[in-house]
């Protein structure tokens, strides 16, 4: 199964993510696909860096099996600038190919706005660490995409945009108090896109790292008190992540809910996509 990875991010920031100690996005969503599938294979895209979308040389979208659309600390509510806008042609490439896409965060936010939907900065502030009390719609209960999953759940998340007006033949699966789409699927004109406002590719130890390259920011507004509380915070985050077992502890002062710790419901969305796109070539 040859799976193609969108790179959301600048190679700027991939190194900064690097210098943090953490892999770009696509390198990491990777590392996701091929513990979820034995028979999955990766290259990646890297449209900011390339306006005729980056893929790999000699390769076209229409080789893939399927299409992975990594998070990013772009926004598209800051305007259209040159990686944007090679992102959003890459996304009616994508999707037009009829190639199934799933989009994490920015991905989702991209491929809406690509098809005709809206997305703005939430007024509500910035959802990071937890997205809580996720609830699927009728619609998510029943949809493919969420099999196995609970209908109610957290999720690790980190994002300042939200959607607010749906593309045509798209259909919200699930939202939450902060932002009433946390997951949605666009089917039309052959086209097939599964995505979510959170990050079922993290896990606590990225979430803790992204808060602390944060940190200043986070403090201006009001997350935290002072450094030494970020560093308190991501602190426990990543004794969690080190050791699972202090779950009764560690857990239960953090509000860290099992849908969070157990990687096979973590990831479940990713799965259940990797399974659909299976059974489709079978």
């Amino acid at each position: 199964m040859r799976i193609l990875i969108v790179e959301g991010n600048t190679a700027a920031t991939g190194h900064t993510l690097q210098q943090a100690g953490l892999p770009p996005y696509a390198q990491s969503f990777a590392s996701v696909l091929l513990s979820l599938h034995p028979e999955v294979s990766t290259e990646i895209a890297y449209p900011c860096e390339h306006p005729d979308g980056g893929l790999p040389a000699g390769s076209r979208i229409e080789d893939y099996h399927g299409i992975a659309w990594t998070g990013s600390s772009l926004c598209i509510s800051e305007g259209e600038t040159p990686p944007v806008q090679a992102q959003l042609s890459l996304a009616r490439r994508a999707f037009a190919s009829g190639v199934p896409v799933f989009g994490s965060c920015w991905g989702m936010q991209v491929m809406t706005c690509a098809l005709g939907g809206q997305v703005t900065r939430n007024p509500g502030g910035r959802e990071i660490g937890m997205a809580r009390h996720i609830q699927l719609s009728a619609a998510g209960m029943g949809h493919p995409m969420f099999e196995g999953k609970p209908h109610c759940f957290d999720a690790l998340a980190s994002h300042r945009d939200e959607v607010t007006s749906l593309p045509a033949g798209a259909e919200l699966l699930a939202g939450n108090h902060h932002s009433p789409v946390q997951a949605l699927s666009i089917e039309r004109d052959g086209g097939q896109f599964w995505g979510v406002q959170y990050h079922p590719e993290f896990d606590l130890e990225t979430i803790a790292t992204l808060i602390r390259l944060r940190g200043d920011t986070l403090l201006a507004e009001g997350f935290f008190k002072d450094a030494q509380d970020v560093e308190r915070y991501t602190d426990k985050l990543i004794a969690l992540y080190r050791d699972l077992d202090r779950r009764d502890s560690l857990a239960w002062q953090l509000g860290i809910t099992p849908d969070v710790l157990n990687p096979a419901c973590r990831h479940r969305e990713i799965h259940n996509w990797l399974q659909q796109i299976a059974t489709a070539g079978d």
